[in-house]
């Protein structure tokens, strides 16, 4: 964050939006730092401790205010960085949270599925166990069976 008694410039680096730059005046230094501080109070939540009119009038500021000042934009960021990392992550686990359920769901609508499979040809399994070949031309035609219900267009 930069202040500057001269064009009234500050924050352009981190928070651009938050200055409506149209609002500024290029004339008027303790104007445009007034407002600065303003917006940072208001949208940062950075106490205003510094007096435009002070920092405007004087040669050379207190170098000690400005830089506690100053500080306050670096404590203010930084603080935000890690809220915004941290939501990040979360959207992470979320997200990878989704995706389980979602693979979850599919599981168990394919096991679901394998089952009703199981359930279904049990029956036929233990008619043809029932049902053994007891010649070549019978197995031959059981393996045509299967083809068919293996293979139902006729495509092997």
């Amino acid at each position: 964050a930069v202040v500057s008694t001269q064009s009234g410039h500050y924050g352009r680096g981190h928070r651009p939006d938050l200055i409506d730059y149209n609002h500024l005046r290029k004339e008027n230094a303790v104007y445009n730092l007034q407002y600065a501080f303003e917006v940072a109070e208001k949208e940062l939540d950075i106490p205003i401790m510094l007096d435009a009119n002070d920092i405007a009038s004087t040669m050379r500021p207190d170098e000690r205010a400005i830089m506690t000042y100053v500080s306050s934009y670096y404590h203010a960021f930084a603080s935000s960085q890690q809220a915004s990392q941290a939501a990040n992550r979360i959207c992470k686990v979320l997200n990878v949270n989704q995706e389980n359920e979602t693979l979850m769901e599919d599981y168990e609508a394919l096991a679901s599925g394998l089952l009703e499979w199981i359930e279904h040809m049990i029956p036929w399994i233990d008619q043809m166990r029932e049902q053994r070949a007891s010649s070549i031309s019978e197995v031959k035609a059981r393996l045509e069976e299967f083809r068919t219900y293996r293979f139902p267009n006729g495509k092997t």
